[in-house]
């Protein structure tokens, strides 16, 4: 989402923390920019096994076509006044349930879709066990998270991806990883979810622009898909790829797009 309070992006306090021409020049802070590259480093496939599910610019997503085939139920959290991204994966047959703790009703109904109105991780939050209690798909699932930060703490409470067919995230303030306490958890976070799951798209929310850290520009807020790896047997891979899939869109039609194509290399 391009207008909620998690684009107004938490600021690091340079100038007590770091000034910022020596967190531009900072070897160390450049080799976990670096880093953080190479864990979201994507598989790129073949332009024609992509889908864009919902909307053109803010509340669409790329997958997979065989995923979108294949998955059994969706579990999205965070969807205000759009949620495109979600009818189209019911009108496709799939159930799901639907979260967000800023309305009181989503924006457009379906049969196959709930809506609870809550909050999923942190203090209080919706845990995914307690979501999965009332769950009778036990896998191929599709969960889309969309939470303006929480994502963090949520996220970092799941031990095993084996069930989900896909997941897209969009990871905000990843400005934050100058410091060590949230690098260190993003890291977990994605050990776990690459362990199953790989990347195959990502596409910079351009509502924030990007941070210069250690000379590797790093965006602020990062849409990334993942699928489960038992996908990637059945799909076309492009080995020679070097740009991210046709299909990504800018979330603000007006502001010029973050190009994310220095992400498919590791210099």
């Amino acid at each position: 989402m391009v207008f909620r309070y998690g684009c107004i992006q938490e600021r690091v306090p340079l100038p007590i923390i770091i000034g910022e021409r020596v967190l531009q020049n900072s070897i160390d802070q450049g080799n976990k920019a670096r880093e953080l590259k190479s864990m979201l480093l994507p598989t790129i496939l073949a332009e024609d096994e992509y889908i864009r599910v919902g909307s053109k610019g803010d509340g669409g997503y790329i997958l997979a076509k065989s995923v979108l085939e294949n998955a059994k139920y969706l579990i999205s959290g965070g969807i205000e006044d759009n949620n495109d991204f979600e009818l189209q994966i019911a009108n496709n047959g799939i159930p799901g349930v639907q979260f967000d703790n800023s309305i009181d009703s989503p924006p457009k109904s379906h049969d196959l879709l709930t809506f609870q109105r809550a909050t999923l991780g942190g203090n209080g939050g919706l845990s995914l066990h307690q979501i999965l209690e009332g769950v009778d798909e036990g896998e191929n699932i599709i969960l889309k998270l969309d939470i303006e930060g929480s994502e963090y703490d949520f996220l970092s409470n799941i031990k095993s991806f084996e069930s989900y067919s896909a997941l897209v995230v969009e990871l905000h303030n990843l400005n934050r990883i100058v410091n060590d306490d949230f690098y260190i958890k993003l890291k977990d976070i994605l050990l776990i979810i690459n362990t199953e799951l790989v990347p195959v798209n990502l596409n910079a929310n351009n509502c924030c622009g990007f941070s210069n850290i250690g000379g590797v520009a790093i965006p602020r807020v990062l849409e990334v898909t993942w699928i489960s790896k038992k996908y990637l047997p059945l799909l076309q891979i492009n080995q020679s790829a070097r740009k991210l899939s046709n299909l990504n869109r800018p979330n603000i039609s007006n502001r010029a797009p973050i190009d994310m194509n220095h992400f498919l290399t590791l210099a």
